[in-house]
């Protein structure tokens, strides 16, 4: 019986395997728009078909990132660019194809970093400086 997600240890050395969950994580869970992102897996299938990675933006599916990769040890590294604009919320759905059935595994992260400076398009006015006046010279009195 396969459980999605994982996979039995199959007998030979001519096929890896893996046994226990599919897994997939990005590096950081927040990142500034146009950061690199890298994702990286565990408990993939060595003997089979190459992982299919597939990261949408949550917000209108207007930007993708897909990739296929070879799992080497049963990990996995995908690294990439973020566009360079704010989208807020990512979805990241790994799956493969093995002799035993389906492997999947996902993830998400934001691009929501609070520290990201966000509004190019203000322009920065400066402000006013205040008239610094000179204090009135001392009178002799006499």
């Amino acid at each position: 019986m396969l459980v999605v997600g994982m996979a039995t240890a199959l007998a030979g050395p001519a096929r890896a395997s893996v046994v226990g969950s599919a897994s997939i994580a990005s590096d950081l869970a927040d990142y500034n728009p146009g950061q690199t992102v890298t994702l990286t897996g565990a408990n993939w299938d060595t003997g089979g078909s190459t992982v299919h990675i597939v990261v949408n933006d949550d917000l209108g599916q207007s930007w993708q990132h897909v990739a296929d990769v070879t799992p080497v040890d049963g990990a996995i590294v995908d690294v990439f660019a973020l566009p360079n604009y704010f989208v807020a919320q990512y979805s990241v759905q790994a799956t493969q194809q093995t002799a035993s059935g389906t492997l999947t595994a996902s993830t998400s992260f934001t691009d929501a970093n609070p520290s990201a400076n966000l509004d190019h398009s203000a322009p920065t006015i400066p402000r006013p400086r205040r008239a610094r006046t000179a204090a009135a010279p001392a009178r002799a009195t006499g």
